[in-house]
Order: C-alpha cells, then structure tokens, then sequence
C-alpha cells in the first residue's frame, strides 16, 4: 500500500511540475488568444517562456552551443560516477573479480575459463590493473567509472552524425544522468566497459554506412576489433555486437544501397568472431556444464523479462515508484518515436532495439543469463531515440514536456543509487567487524556459497583479523567449489557430500560456528540442507543478526559426531 502511495505521489507530482512549465510559457505570451488550446504550441511571436526554450533549442543547434553542453555533460557524468564510488563495500559479484583478478592466467583460461561465465579477458585486465594500484574499493571500482563517463563521447559524436548537433547534446546530458549507467559505471565488473565499447561500435557503425571509398574498409576493421574485444570480455557481448552490425544493415537496407555496400559490415561481423575464436570454444564448453555457474538461474518468462527491460531503462532504481517513472519514461519514448518516425535513423534503432530484446530474450530461454546488467547496451539505443526526437521537435513546449518526462525517471533513479550505502543491501564490512568483534579464537566461520566466502575473505584481508575457516560450495565439481579452493584461505566443503561426518572434520573441534549467507538466497534448498546438516551434528542456533541481505548466525558446537 505504501508502495502505491508513493507512485501516486510521484505521478501527481511529474503532472504538477510538467502543468507547471507550461503555465510559464502561457504566462509568457504577449497577447491573449480566444482559445487556451494556442498558447501550448507558442509560435514565433509567442512569449518569454517559449522565447527561453526556443533560444536553447536554437543554441543547441550550433556547434560551440552543442560542444559546451557535451563538454558539461562530461564532467558531470565524470562526478556522478565518482561520488561515493569507494564508500560501498563491495558486493558479491565485485569480490568475485577481486578473486578472479589474483589469479594467474593459466588458472584463469584452463580451469575458471570453462566454468565462469564471464571469460579470461575481463579478470585478466583486473589483475593488471591491481598490479598498479593495489585492490582498494575505489581503485578496483575506477576503471568502470572512468570509462562509464568516456561513454559519453563516442556516443555523443554518434548522435552529432546520425541527427545533428543538439542532438548530440541531448544525449550527452541523457547518458551523464542515467540511472542504469551510473549504477554499473559504480561497480567492479565489467558492463561499464561493455557499454562504452557498444556506443563506440554504434558510431563506427554509422559513419561506416556513410563513408564510401577505401575508407568503409579502415572502419570495418575497427567495427571488427570492437566486436573482438567484447566477446572477449564477455560472452553475452555477442549480442550487442550483432544489434550494431544490424543498425548498419537496417540503413543500409532503407537507403537500397549496392551489394559493394553491405560487404564491409558483413566482412567486420566475420572478422569480430576471428577475432574471438579464441574464447568462443569456452562459450561452448561452458553451455555443456550443468555445474557451470548459471545452472542454478531460472529461465525467465515475459513478465520477468519486461520487468527487467523497465528496470534497466525505464526506471532504474525507482523500486517503488517503478511503474509511474516507466509511464513517463514511455510517453517520452513514444513522442520521439513518432515525431521522428520517418527519419531511417530512428527506424534503424528501433529495428536494432528490437532485434537486441528478441536475441537477449531468447537465448535466455535457452542458457540462463543475467538479464539485468547484460541487457545494459539496449539503453544506449533507448536514449538515442530520445535524442534523436528531442532534435526533431519544433515546438518549446512539447520540448520541455518530452524532457521532464525522459530526465526526471533517469535523475531521480541516479539520486536514489547515489544515496544508497550499499549494493543490493550487502554490508559485509559491517559484518566482517562484527565477526571480529564477537567470533573467539578457534570458532569457525562457515560461509555458504563461493563469492560469498571470498567476499568475506577480501573484508579480513583488508582490515580484519579473522579468516574464513569453511565455505560450502552447492556442487562437488562446480565453480563455486573450485572458486572457494583457489581464492580463499578457506577450506572447501562441496555440498555434495555434505553430512554429519564431513561438516564435523571440516570445523574440528571448534567451540562455536558462525553461518554467514544472502538473506535471499541464491540457493534455498541448499541452505535448508546446511541448517539440516547442523542440527544433525547436535548444533542449535543461538543467535541471528542481519546485515542488510545477509545473515550472520552463530550455532553451537557440533555434539554427535560419531
């Protein structure tokens, strides 16, 4: 109900500032007129209001305007990708790349190579860079941001082609502010740089349908070294390759352009996938792993998609004020969509928009993926269309009422993330400082799940005294197992054979255990098990404490175990 509440308040307040612009501009007109109905589409003789929003669409359209706008966009994308960026601790996903990062590549491409989702390449450019710089929070965390704001460029310059100059600005100032974007530009895994390297391929993508000559074929090879390096960081970047080749293609197809034409797009799709030769027999053994680290995901159905789909670029981190900040989000999408319906631009986007959810979606049904951040290259192509509309617009009322509409959702999801002091409620330092405070000498601390231990295991090894005793993987081959052997200092109990017998070898003769976990679970069923498994050895819970999502739970000592 409060929920409710809270998305009636935001709507009624987006109606209320939304009447509130244009009452300025009806205020603003120099004569009256016999109908309330004029005064929404001023014209040239219009009063200060419009004359306000029409100067700034008139700035925009010049190159130094445009250029100065884009230039504050990136500094103001820059800040907000840096604000608190060390002040959350890192999460689990995050401490998988830290422990992912200290090892060396032969581990890397033998052995988690056939099991993690996320090939070599992004771990190995991790271990690099902690080589640098050691493995703070801010310092793992500083690639994504930096190249979360570079974003902006490549796509602004795409925009500036594809539309012009203001709309080059508004998607500068749109990308700065969008919550999804920020979000990730924040976290120590590697969609950020997914996303930069989609709109660095989008623009070349553009200008290699525009050029003719020898030139197509430089831009090819550069379409194809993007496309390489992606699906070398990520699997799921095959996908976002393939939406920009099909951007090219639906141009190409709208313009009726020649046979010569077509081949250098389709000569970089080829050459991308030589060039990822290399980590696609990975792709492969890992899809044949039912051990592998997505087996445990389910497949998602409609709703859950759409919801993800809203979540990542209608209303990010709105939670539960979802839904009127994805109806806004929506009425400035179909505003631009049909002022700018005859533009092939915006035709060639909604073709790649659709084709990037329909693939995403469909190998979804097939291989479990995590649709809420691979799905992050789609909002590029999202805000492209506002931008583009936002060019095509004519009327500075219409212009303010499409802005709010597409700003508001993306601002406020960026404030929200700003001032939340956790990702997805995991405060692990709190609980790494609890464990020191109250854990004894010789009590074992026993951690359910792979990154979970290593999460764990990064908060002693950077500021505690204690260490992960046992951690309990949910597969005896499985990458959670073999993850806890590798990264941690933590002694490794597949689930598999979990009983009486091994759960009371593995914590010895220790006077108290502590059971640390996610409040949601990734793996309920297991988790009862663990909790079987305790009661079993004669061990009772004593004590629960939470910590955000996680739980921290000190059992007694283990008396049966003969």
């Amino acid at each position: 109900m409060a929920g409710g509440s809270a998305g009636l308040t935001w709507t009624a307040a987006a109606l209320v500032l939304m009447s509130g612009i244009a009452g300025l501009i009806l205020l603003g007109r120099r004569a009256p007129s016999g109908r309330l109905g004029a005064g929404l589409l001023p014209r040239e003789g219009a009063g200060w209001g419009a004359r306000l929003v029409r100067r700034a669409m008139a700035l925009l359209q010049t190159r130094r305007g445009s250029g100065a706008v884009v230039g504050g966009a990136l500094c103001l994308g820059l800040l907000l990708r840096l604000l608190t960026l060390g002040s959350r601790p890192l999460w689990v996903d995050e401490a998988g790349s830290w422990g992912y990062g200290l090892l060396d590549a032969d581990t890397l491409i033998n052995v988690m190579g056939r099991l993690e989702l996320t090939p070599p390449g992004y771990y190995l450019a991790v271990g690099a860079w902690m080589q640098l710089g050691g493995d703070g929070v801010f310092w793992l965390r500083l690639p994504s941001a930096l190249l979360g704001a570079a974003a902006i460029l490549p796509f602004s310059l795409f925009l500036r082609r594809a539309f012009g100059t203001a709309a080059a600005a508004w998607g500068a100032v749109l990308l700065a502010l969008a919550g999804a974007a920020v979000h990730y530009a924040q976290e120590a895994r590697v969609y950020s740089a997914l996303l930069f390297l989609f709109v660095l391929g989008l623009m070349l993508a553009e200008r290699l349908v525009a050029t003719t000559g020898a030139r197509r074929w430089w831009l090819a090879a550069g379409l194809a070294l993007v496309t390489g390096v992606m699906i070398h960081l990520h699997f799921t970047s095959i996908f976002a390759a393939a939406t920009f080749h099909v951007y090219a293609l639906a141009l190409l197809a709208q313009r009726r352009s020649p046979v010569a034409a077509w081949l250098p797009v389709f000569a970089s799709g080829l050459g991308g996938l030589l060039l990822a030769a290399p980590v696609l027999w990975l792709a492969l053994a890992i899809a044949g792993n039912t051990t592998g680290a997505a087996y445990w995901m389910p497949v998602p159905g409609p709703q859950e998609a759409w919801l993800e789909f809203r979540n990542a670029l209608l209303a990010p981190q709105l939670e539960r004020i979802a839904l009127p900040g994805a109806l806004l989000s929506l009425l400035a999408l179909g505003s631009c969509l049909w002022v700018g319906r005859r533009n092939p631009q915006i035709r060639a986007l909604s073709v790649a928009f659709v084709f990037a959810v329909a693939a995403v979606w469909g190998i979804s049904q097939v291989t479990p993926i995590l649709m809420d951040r691979t799905i992050l290259f789609t909002l590029a192509l999202y805000l492209a269309v506002l931008a583009g509309g936002l060019a095509s617009f004519r009327r500075p009322l219409l212009v303010a009422l499409v802005v709010v509409a597409a700003l508001a959702p993306q601002a406020k999801g960026t404030l929200n993330h700003l001032r939340s002091t956790t990702f997805y409620g995991e405060a692990w330092d709190s609980l790494a400082a609890q464990l020191d405070r109250e854990a004894r000498p010789g009590e074992a601390i026993m951690a359910i799940g792979a990154f979970e231990a290593v999460a764990l295991d990064y908060q002693f090894r950077n500021g505690g005294t204690l260490r992960t005793t046992v951690a309990v993987g949910d597969a005896e081959q499985g990458v959670n197992t073999v993850a806890i052997r590798l990264m941690t200092d933590a002694v490794a109990l597949p689930g598999s054979l979990l009983g009486r017998k091994t759960l009371c070898q593995a914590v010895g003769g220790a006077p108290a255990i502590w059971l640390v976990s996610r409040e949601i679970a990734a793996y309920p069923e297991f988790y009862a098990g663990v909790e079987r498994v305790l009661r079993e050895t004669g061990s009772l819970p004593l004590s629960l404490d939470t910590h955000g999502t996680l739980m921290l739970q000190r059992w007694s000592a283990p008396t049966r175990c003969d």
